[in-house]
């Protein structure tokens, strides 16, 4: 039986330790908005609006 571990906040770290521990744990990702926006991608968005989709992840 694998632990379950909670991680609060999907930003960057929580993804990223989510994504980690998903072989050896049953992961719950607590994150109370609906899309992760993707800072470093803004500054390309502004100026490449086709780009903008793509800093958005449901």
């Amino acid at each position: 039986m694998s632990p379950t571990v909670a991680i609060i906040g999907g930003g960057y770290g929580g993804s990223a330790v989510a994504k980690a521990l998903d072989a050896v744990a049953d992961v719950v990702l607590v994150e109370p908005k609906e899309a992760f926006f993707h800072t470093i991608g803004a500054l390309r968005a502004v100026v490449d609006t086709e780009f903008l989709p793509q800093v958005f992840f449901p």
